[in-house]
């Protein structure tokens, strides 16, 4: 139902005891840009599924989806989502599991490709 956002400190080998304490009790924890994130069972795919699922049936609707995102974090609603498209980072290289997965990648970082994104997906939803 709700997530931590923390920012692990500490050395490689402290971090990793800390991840497999949390997974031993049921929980996971994600990587994002800028904070890790602590929680149950639970990610942003499953959520963004979760919300469409609810629209779809109390509005009798079709629901789209797009995902943008920039982080390992972002994955799981990525791989969701049709279409989904990764924001280059500036500071960042592109993870493998990202080039692998056939995303969309934008050609500019930053909130610039966000709005270019959407629009090119609001534009081709008509």
């Amino acid at each position: 139902e709700f997530s931590e956002p923390t920012s692990l400190q500490g050395s490689v080998k402290a971090i990793s005891a800390f991840v497999e304490f949390i997974k031993a009790r049921g929980g996971q924890v994600q990587q994002g840009g800028r904070f890790s994130t602590i929680s149950g069972g639970c990610d942003k795919g499953r959520s963004m599924l979760w919300l469409a699922n609810l629209i779809a049936q109390t509005q009798a609707c079709e629901v789209r989806t797009l995902a943008l995102g920039d982080a390992l974090n972002d994955l799981p609603m990525l791989n969701a989502a049709n279409p989904a498209v990764w924001i280059r980072s500036a500071h960042r290289s592109i993870p493998a599991a990202v080039s692998s997965a056939g995303f969309t990648i934008s050609s500019k970082p930053g909130p610039q490709a966000w709005g270019d994104a959407v629009t090119d997906w609001l534009q081709s939803s008509h």
